[in-house]
């Protein structure tokens, strides 16, 4: 049972790990060809948002098994905050993932698609900024994915600017 508790936490910090990678990709998918002039990020979006979910997914189940096989241990790592914001971060990656085609996107609406992807991907941001900077004090490692969060979300506010600044030479 032990070897199988410990599986099941590696698999989460293994998954933890590769869906922070996914996301900060998807995260930058939009502002990155505005700062660089490339379109082949913007291109991948959906399919990297598609790979994000399955690891989170599968992050999903191995967080489920350990609560299954550690009850004790599962209640001491976590807290009903993050159970919580785990919900609504699981309900906005469903609710993306539904509307990632085009039949559902247009049954949502374009203006409903992009506050709900949007509103997503901000929310999936913060909930890994909490995550990582909670267990700074104890680990200084996980400052790395802290500042690579920090570092991506500088990167949007560029490519905001960028896009504002290019909007307002453009108007008459």
């Amino acid at each position: 049972m032990d070897d199988v508790v410990m599986i099941a936490r590696l698999l989460i910090r293994t998954t933890a790990t590769l869906s922070l990678l996914l996301f900060l990709l998807v995260y930058l998918a939009v502002p990155l060809p505005r700062l660089t002039g490339s379109k082949g990020w913007r291109a991948q979006r959906r399919r990297l948002g598609l790979a994000f979910a399955a690891s989170h997914g599968v992050h999903l189940v191995a967080v489920l098994a350990y609560a299954a096989l550690d009850p004790a241990g599962f209640q001491r790592a976590t807290t009903p905050f993050s159970i919580a914001s785990g919900a609504v971060a699981y309900a906005f990656i469903a609710a993306m993932v539904a509307t990632s085609w085009p039949t559902p996107r247009r049954w949502l609406g374009e203006r409903a698609w992009h506050r709900l992807h949007t509103a997503g991907l901000h929310f999936l941001w913060l909930s890994f900024v909490v995550a990582y900077a909670k267990r700074v004090p104890a680990m200084a490692g996980y400052s790395v994915p802290l500042l690579m969060l920090l570092g991506a979300a500088a990167l949007r506010g560029l490519a905001a600017r960028k896009g504002l600044q290019v909007r307002r030479s453009v108007q008459p």
